[in-house]
């Protein structure tokens, strides 16, 4: 999982500054992935313009399962998957990592 923060600010060296200070959280547990829906920024900081990437690297034959209350957020994130389904229709879904990217395992998600 690599976490990018970017933002703006005065200077080249502030906005380095406000964006080491968006706070976003995240916890691994088990075999389960759990992202916070948004980021934060410190109360009485300023509105810089701030946002947050996140990249996970999945390899081939990786099995996930993006949880339902996933699908808000990923309609604003961007999915690099070779294959034509949109990433939004896969919550809820079993997927496997393929080299021509995510597939659903099986319609009938058994």
């Amino acid at each position: 999982m690599i976490v990018e923060r970017r933002s703006q600010g005065k200077s080249k060296r502030n906005a380095i500054q406000n964006a080491k200070n968006i706070d976003y959280s995240w916890e691994e547990k088990d075999s389960l992935l759990i992202l916070d829906p948004y980021f934060t920024i410190a109360e009485g900081e300023k509105w810089r313009i701030q946002s947050l990437d996140i990249t996970l690297r999945l390899p081939e034959e990786k099995v996930i399962c993006l949880g339902e209350d996933m699908e808000d957020i990923l309609n604003y994130i961007y999915v690099d998957n070779k294959g034509t389904t949109q990433i939004w229709k896969m919550t809820g879904k079993k997927l496997i990592m393929k080299e021509d990217g995510l597939t659903q395992i099986n319609k009938n998600n058994d």
